[in-house]
């Protein structure tokens, strides 16, 4: 009995050691050092699902002086494009990432090193929630920005879980199987081109998404843009006091700070309107401006530059593929509510003054002094795109109604 116990631990002993081994050198949630071997481990498909503790020690590794942040929309910005010589840059933008989640990543990757720039991208309003995946205790900073010394239980936790879970093993597994023949970018646009044509085209994906903003603002079949009824008030003090502290931060440490305005498509503005979230999408765009002009008067500094690529220009307004089409691709957008690789380019473009042609009506500086007038311009030109595509209108009204 005893010879049996000691084969039965040395067997189990050998089986973790293995487990630990493959999901150690495949590193499916790229949480460890190990090598990068294309056409092995490099494409980790993984990464979108667990992006909240890959993106974490990603940072603990990379090192980077220059990130982005924002919600899923600002992923598709590029952290190589138009960076200067030297700088290292990192996406740290999360899937319905919050303002209070974007504020503790700053504070990790500047903990981690020493930050020299910070792209963030503003949705249509400033939220302070926090997804179940986020663990604080996975950050180099503890709940009040200091230094955090040592390995927390949360950090040893994902060891373990990354060595010896299910969970990893099958991601390992997966990593191994899924590696793309092509280059991994042309992998992932083949994937995402994929989805369009499964979906039913993009005017399907289109219509899901503005489905899904109407529903979660109980739109009603309304002339107005601005608030109807009795619904509450939305309030956003808490994510407006994480948004100064990033700015205070910033202004602080000399970190060069650049604000921008998602541009969705044109439809999600209407889709807004019908959702009567128009006196929200700007309040959020003044509140922005004020914040930034208020914190560079208080730090005796020039503003840090806030852009705003939505509304309705050459960009936005790029029409959708008619129903049933599933191969013709857009340019600049997968579905309204999320930009491609070239509409990403534009912004950097248009931000760092690259040298690429860029729409001229594509992206407004805003500051303390023109936001009133761009918003009533943005206003116009719903009015203008409304009176030009009634079939547009219809269509999402359509969606209210169903």
């Amino acid at each position: 009995m005893k010879k049996y116990t000691i084969n039965l631990l040395v067997s189990l002993t050998v089986v973790l050691v293995l487990i630990a081994g493959i999901n150690w050198f495949v590193n499916p949630f790229d949480i460890f050092r190990s090598a990068e071997i294309e056409g092995f481990n490099k494409y980790k498909p993984a990464l979108g699902r667990y992006e909240r503790l890959s993106k974490t020690y990603q940072v603990r590794k990379l090192k980077p002086d220059y990130i982005i942040l924002g919600s899923s929309r600002a992923v598709a910005i590029p952290a190589d494009y138009l960076v200067p010589d030297r700088m290292n840059g990192f996406n740290l933008a999360l899937a319905s990432g919050s303002t209070y989640e974007q504020m503790r990543m700053f504070q990790h990757a500047h903990e981690v090193n020493r930050l020299k720039r910070v792209v963030i991208g503003v949705d249509e309003r400033l939220q302070s929630d926090v997804q179940q995946d986020f663990v604080e205790g996975r950050l180099a900073v503890t709940h009040d920005g200091e230094a955090r010394g040592g390995f927390s239980t949360d950090i040893v936790q994902d060891i373990v879980a990354g060595l010896l879970s299910s969970d990893a093993l099958q991601a390992s597994l997966k990593t191994i199987k899924k590696q793309p023949q092509a280059g991994i970018e042309e992998y992932l646009r083949q994937d995402k081109v994929e989805r369009v044509f499964n979906a039913g085209g993009h005017r399907q994906m289109f219509w899901n998404m503005e489905a899904s903003i109407l529903d979660l603002f109980n739109a009603a079949d309304s002339d107005s843009c601005y608030q109807q009824g009795d619904r509450e008030e939305y309030d956003d003090t808490k994510a407006r006091y994480y948004f100064q502290a990033m700015l205070e931060r910033a202004y602080t440490d000399n970190v060069d700070f650049y604000v921008f305005f998602s541009p969705v498509h044109a439809r999600i503005y209407e889709t807004w309107c019908l959702g009567g979230m128009w006196d929200q999408i700007e309040n959020t765009k003044r509140g922005v401006v004020a914040m930034v002009e208020e914190a560079a008067k208080r730090f005796g500094k020039k503003p840090f530059p806030v852009w705003d690529f939505t509304g309705y220009n050459s960009v936005t307004t790029e029409p959708v593929p008619e129903k049933g089409d599933r191969k013709s691709l857009m340019r600049g957008y997968w579905e309204g509510s999320h930009y491609s690789r070239v509409t990403a380019g534009f912004v950097l473009e248009r931000m760092f003054g690259g040298d690429a042609a860029v729409p001229d009506d594509f992206g407004v500086l805003l500051t303390g002094e023109n936001i009133d007038e761009h918003l009533r311009n943005i206003y116009q030109q719903h009015l203008s795109y409304a009176a030009d595509n009634p079939d547009v209108i219809e269509e999402i009204r359509s969606l209210v109604r169903n």
